[in-house]
């Protein structure tokens, strides 16, 4: 288990899927504390097995928990937070492998939408919910994958195709409401979730937000958590959360200004909220990550040998 906040020696696909190697690496951890971001230059697949925590990417701050799946792009940043017995399982393969062995993957009207160019958002991740039926395969999968390392690869790459294929399960059928492909919003969601960002300083209503999207609000309601897996007031509660933490890293202003340009202007209530979202204070949180998560240039990994987050 890696030791929190200390930076993650470097890692890259070179090492873990050389010639010698196997195509699929499949490893757990148990996580406790937080962990500085890092990146990689291979797929990553992550599937939460129990406890708690957060993730930080270029998607934002999303709280983990049991049934919780991510798909990670080559070359995409992230970071575990604020974890308390968070149990990862990782299954990462190398970008050669999509392109290559599995390049027919791009036609698979399931696969494609995982593996291909348009699969995820301009972050390079994917965050998915997993069913209760769907988190037992995938971990069954999962310490098969970790058992065999040295299987033969057509055996290995066959149990990643399964795994994929319950990821593309939960993308399509909206297991749990946590997928968000802005191409399948409805156009009200797509046109709130622009009007909420262009000014999170606005101090919101439900009543408000439907009169400008001219929509009953229980409606609005519906199309929101199917398609944002959030209803509108604690979709814009999150993306408050996270341009604050944004800004709280990115820049040295005061906390009470930064609160008051996301749309929570008073201090105690700003300082509650921050704390709900990112499991910390404000203060501590400047205090333990500034300038970490600026650290996106590749020039370092995840690893403890051959395990990591």
């Amino acid at each position: 288990m890696l030791t929190p906040d200390r930076p993650p020696h470097p890692i890259h696909g070179s090492t873990l899927f050389g010639a010698a190697a196997a195509p699929v690496d499949a490893n757990s951890h148990l996580l406790e504390g937080s962990y500085h971001p890092h990146r990689h230059d291979f797929w990553e697949m992550v599937v939460i097995a129990a406890g708690t925590g957060l993730h930080a990417s270029a998607a934002g701050h999303q709280p983990l928990a049991a049934g919780d799946a991510l798909l990670l792009r080559p070359g995409s940043w992230h970071a575990y937070l604020a974890c308390r017995g968070l149990h990862v399982w990782n299954c990462c393969f190398g970008a050669d492998l999509v392109r290559r062995q599995l390049a027919w993957t791009a036609s698979d009207a399931g696969l494609g939408g995982l593996l291909g160019e348009e699969s995820t958002d301009p972050t390079g991740v994917l965050s998915l919910r997993l069913s209760p039926e769907s988190l037992r395969e995938c971990l069954g999968e999962l310490a098969t994958l970790e058992r065999l390392p040295s299987a033969p690869a057509a055996d290995l790459v066959a149990r990643l195709l399964l795994l994929l294929s319950r990821l593309s399960m939960a993308r399509g059928d909206g297991e749990g409401g946590k997928a968000e492909q802005p191409a399948g919003r409805h156009p009200a969601v797509v046109k709130g979730v622009a009007v909420l960002a262009a000014d999170l300083a606005h101090p919101w209503t439900l009543a408000e937000l439907a009169r400008r999207l001219d929509l009953d609000r229980s409606y609005l309601v519906r199309l929101f958590r199917r398609d944002t897996g959030l209803p509108p007031m604690a979709y814009l509660a999150r993306e408050r959360a996270q341009r604050a933490a944004e800004l709280v890293l990115a820049t040295g202003r005061q906390l009470a200004a930064i609160g008051t340009e996301v749309g929570w202007d008073d201090p105690n209530y700003f300082a509650r909220r921050f704390r709900r979202h990112l499991g910390m204070s404000a203060s501590d949180y400047r205090a333990r990550f500034s300038g970490e998560v600026a650290r996106t240039d590749g020039t370092h990994g995840a690893s403890a040998g051959r395990r990591r987050p």
